[in-house]
């Protein structure tokens, strides 16, 4: 899923993303008579500086910042 934040920065939306990181893993999630808990990997991208030509590379920046994160260990954020 994708959350767009308008006017915010890199250090910025990289703090939100571990705030939504953080609330979804310490959410138990009932599943039958059980809960369980999840975790996130997450990147970002930013428009600073308008350095995309196109929305496919902002999402792509994105993509590849959550491949990273994934790559470091999971259960993190990356910004892009």
């Amino acid at each position: 899923f994708a959350v767009l934040l308008p006017e915010t920065g890199k250090e910025q939306a990289l703090g939100a993303a571990e705030k939504m990181r953080t609330v979804i893993e310490q959410t138990a999630i009932a599943v039958g008579d059980r809960s369980v808990h999840v975790t996130v990997s997450g990147g970002t991208a930013t428009f600073e500086n308008n350095n995309y030509d196109s929305m496919n590379g902002f999402v792509e920046a994105a993509k590849d910042a959550m491949a990273k994160a994934k790559d470091a260990g999971r259960n993190r954020c990356q910004a892009g």
